[in-house]
C-alpha cells in the first residue's frame, strides 16, 4: 500500500498548458475575442487520436457558430484550420470543405517526426471568414525524443489533471494524452482518461497521473469502498496480469469483490475498448516488479487536511501502450420493453 495524507504539504504538480477548460476527450473551444473577418462568434473544437503503432496522429478540428447566436442562423461556416504545437512546429493547415449549414470538420495525419521534443499541447486555429470571427481550441497532448545520454519525458495537463511518460532509453519517442472514452474500471466522477504511446524504446519506461479537486476526492471514494486498497484502472491491447473480479468480468464494483482475482486481465467484448485487456494494477513490492505495476502513489489532502483532495500514481509500464485512470465507463442504455 502507497496510500498517504501528505498534510502541510503542497504537491508539485506540471505547469497547467492552457487556461482553457477541458472535457474528457476533446478540447473545449475558446472564443477569440477582439478584431476579426466576420461580425458574429464561433466555436473550434479539437481532437487528436494517436495510431495504435504511435507513428502518427490524427488530428480533428470542428468549427460552428458560436453562443448566444442560434446554431440555426444559417451561416455556413468558411476558411481554414491551422494545427500548431507549443514547441513552434506548423503541423498542418486545412481548407474547410463545403459544409452547407452545418458545423465544419477537418482532419489531417501528422507523421511523428513533425514534432519537436518537449510538446505540451497542439493547438487548432480557425481563420474566420466574412461572417464569422477566429476561434481556437487547445488539447492537452504531449511529445518528446529520447536521444544517447538523455532521457524523453513527455508532460502535458489540463486545470486539475497531468500526465507524464518518461524512459531512459537511448533511441525513440514517447507521447501521452489527455482524454479519452471511460474505462470499465474507472471512477465515478474520477479524473480523465490518461493514454500513453511510445516508439522504439530500449529501455523502461514510466507515467505518473496526477489529478486534483473532485475526481482525487472520488479516487478517495472508491479507495475507502474498496477497503483501502490502491485503485488505479489499466486498459491495455495486449494481457497483462492485474486483479479483477475472477479473471474474466469485465465489470468492477467499487468494493473488495475487484480485487478477487490476480492473474491474466481479461478481455473486454464491446464498447470503445473491444478485444484490449483490463484490470486494477498491483504494487510492484506484490509482483517482484514485473510490470505494469503501481510504483508509488499518493491520496490525501492539502493544507493540513482540509484544502482540496490530490491522487498522484506512478506506473512502471509493460509492452502493450494503455490507457489508464480515468472516469469509469457510463453504464450501457437499458432496453425499453414497455411495449413487449
Amino acid at each position: 500500500m502507497h496510500i498517504h495524507d501528505l498534510r502541510g504539504t503542497r504537491r508539485l504538480a506540471i505547469a497547467v498548458a492552457s487556461s482553457a477548460a477541458i472535457l474528457i476527450g476533446v478540447a473545449v473551444p475558446t472564443v477569440a475575442s477582439g478584431a476579426g473577418l466576420g461580425l458574429l462568434p464561433s466555436l473550434t473544437w479539437a481532437d487528436a487520436t494517436i495510431a495504435p503503432d504511435a507513428q502518427t496522429v490524427l488530428l480533428t478540428a470542428t468549427v460552428k457558430v458560436g453562443a448566444p447566436v442560434n446554431e440555426n442562423v444559417g451561416v455556413t461556416p468558411s476558411g481554414t484550420v491551422t494545427f500548431t504545437d507549443d514547441a513552434g512546429d506548423g503541423l498542418a493547415v486545412v481548407t474547410l470543405p463545403t459544409c452547407l449549414l452545418k458545423d465544419c470538420t477537418v482532419s489531417a495525419t501528422v507523421l511523428a517526426s513533425a514534432f519537436s521534443r518537449n510538446v505540451g499541447q497542439i493547438r487548432a486555429s480557425y481563420s474566420g471568414d466574412l461572417l464569422l470571427k477566429p476561434s481556437e481550441a487547445v488539447l492537452p497532448f504531449g511529445f518528446d525524443r529520447c536521444g544517447a545520454g538523455e532521457n524523453c519525458d513527455a508532460q502535458t495537463s489540463e486545470p486539475d489533471a497531468s500526465l507524464e511518460v518518461y524512459s531512459d532509453s537511448d533511441q525513440g519517442y514517447v507521447m501521452d494524452k489527455i482524454g479519452g472514452a471511460g474505462l470499465p474500471c474507472g471512477v465515478d466522477n474520477g479524473g480523465p482518461v490518461g493514454q500513453v504511446n511510445a516508439y522504439n524504446l530500449d529501455d523502461n519506461k514510466y507515467l505518473t497521473y496526477s489529478i486534483d479537486g473532485d475526481g482525487a476526492e472520488a479516487e478517495h471514494n472508491q479507495v475507502m469502498g474498496a477497503s483501502y486498497r490502491d485503485w488505479f484502472c489499466y486498459v491495455a491491447p495486449v494481457q497483462f496480469d492485474a486483479y479483477s473480479q475472477d479473471g474474466t468480468s469485465t465489470d468492477f464494483p467499487d468494493n473488495d469483490s475487484s480485487f478477487g482475482s490476480f492473474g491474466p486481465a481479461p478481455q473486454i467484448g464491446s464498447g470503445p475498448y473491444t478485444d484490449d485487456y483490463v484490470g486494477l494494477l498491483a504494487d510492484c513490492s506484490d509482483t517482484d516488479d514485473q510490470a505494469p505495476c503501481i510504483e508509488t502513489s499518493s491520496l490525501g489532502r492539502e493544507d493540513d487536511g482540509i484544502g482540496p483532495w490530490y491522487f498522484t500514481v506512478t506506473v512502471k509500464l509493460s509492452a502493450g501502450d494503455p490507457w489508464v485512470g480515468g472516469q469509469s465507463l457510463p453504464a450501457l442504455p437499458k432496453l425499453n420493453l414497455s411495449g413487449l
